[in-house]
């Protein structure tokens, strides 16, 4: 007894399948914007995001801006005249991998720390960003594999 069983059709939807999640780059964008808003409410609440601290307040001795202006108690930290925060973006990008971050030559000064200047982290990963990354994951996958088992591109 001979079984002839004709694959071509599923090997055609595996080769598509495959060719569609060779290029991940619709997935890492949306991580890369999910990190980007988080890191804006990072800076709106000046570090304290789920189990993350919050920054360390200005210095006692440090009682002017860099623009010039007086600190005061309502100053927000790293928010001087807003460059740092809206520094933040997409630097680079593959299919397998993107960068973002700030191009700004003192944004490491303020995420590490450097002299006086307290290390105040903008960017960094907390357990809820890695369930939500996890989630923009499956679904991605999920919606690729729908999408070639209904004939889609």
């Amino acid at each position: 007894m001979n079984i002839k069983v004709n694959d071509s059709k599923v090997l055609a939807k595996l080769n598509k399948l495959k060719g569609k999640i060779s290029n991940a780059s619709p997935l890492l964008k949306a991580v890369a914007l999910f990190h980007l808003r988080e890191t804006a409410r990072t800076f709106q609440s000046e570090g304290k995001r789920d189990e993350h601290v919050k920054w360390k307040e200005f210095s006692p001795h440090y009682k002017r801006r860099p623009s010039g202006k007086m600190i005061t108690s309502k100053s927000k930290l790293l928010q001087d005249t807003g460059t740092l925060k809206q520094s933040f973006k997409e630097i680079s990008e593959s299919p397998f991998e993107i960068v973002w971050g700030s191009l700004l030559d003192y944004a490491p000064k303020h995420q590490f720390g450097e002299g006086k200047t307290p290390a105040r982290e903008m960017l960094f990963i907390t357990e809820k960003d890695k369930e939500m990354m996890k989630r923009l994951s499956h679904n991605w996958i999920k919606n690729q594999i729908l999408s070639v088992a209904k004939g889609g591109r």
